[in-house]
């Protein structure tokens, strides 16, 4: 069944024999920049994009650590709240990085005012804005930026709401929860490689893994923030 042309491990492999060839001539190195410049551009659902991910894959490349500094110390150097997620969020709060990753989650602690913000810092650093859509159960919104190499960016919103609801945060005045309640259960700051940087707590990453089915790398991803805790499968 996988040697089918249109199964995803043969798309791979056409991928990966393609980016090879790449690698020795300009001219197919050329158009495949201009191929993940073309798929960028299309929506998340779209019958192309869905068709040809696995084949493109081998073309975008990984968010280096270099790529996750550059982009925290822009958002710092503006003021802007902000906090690691996804697999390189896991990766900073365990402190090392389990596995290359093609995306970098970023979570935007006030979304609606600081959005354009921060999609005008990673500006910048040549990151465009590609599309805004309806996000999962726990991140109603999500903004995705990818650069003209294929490296991508999708920025966060929280659903505070839903958040509050089923971390069993209590409030602790008549207002209701505190922002500083809020901000001790679900972000925190970790080393790695040497660099101290924001992410979503522990206690956040369960969280945001639950209530829907995960693809093989989150349930690996969070194995390792398991093993890291010494929680094993029990947690």
């Amino acid at each position: 069944m996988s040697g089918r042309p249109n199964s995803v491990p043969t798309r791979r492999r056409i991928g990966v024999a393609i980016r090879r060839l790449a690698e020795r001539v300009a001219l197919v190195e050329w158009a495949s920049v201009r191929f993940t410049k073309f798929i960028d551009a299309k929506p998340e659902n779209s019958y192309i994009k869905k068709r040809v991910q696995a084949m493109r894959a081998p073309f975008q490349p990984a968010m280096s650590f270099q790529d996750v500094l550059d982009v925290a110390m822009s958002l710092q150097e503006e003021g802007l709240n902000f906090w690691f997620a996804g697999g390189w969020g896991i990766d900073v709060l365990v402190g090392f990085q389990s596995r290359d990753h093609l995306d970098l989650d970023i979570v935007i602690e006030d979304f609606r005012r600081d959005g354009l913000r921060v999609c005008q810092v990673l500006s910048r650093l040549g990151y465009v804005h590609r599309e805004t859509r309806v996000g999962g159960i726990w991140m109603p919104s999500v903004v995705a930026l990818s650069d003209w190499a294929g490296r991508r960016i999708e920025l966060l919103e929280i659903d505070w709401e839903r958040f509050v609801g089923n971390a069993g945060i209590v409030a602790n005045d008549e207002s209701g929860v505190t922002a500083d309640a809020l901000r001790q259960h679900a972000f925190t700051e970790a080393v790695i490689f040497d660099q101290k940087l924001p992410c979503l707590s522990r206690n956040a990453q369960l969280l945001f893994h639950s209530h829907f089915v995960l693809a093989d790398k989150q349930h690996r991803d969070l194995e390792i923030l398991k093993e890291s805790a010494g929680l094993g499968d029990g947690v």
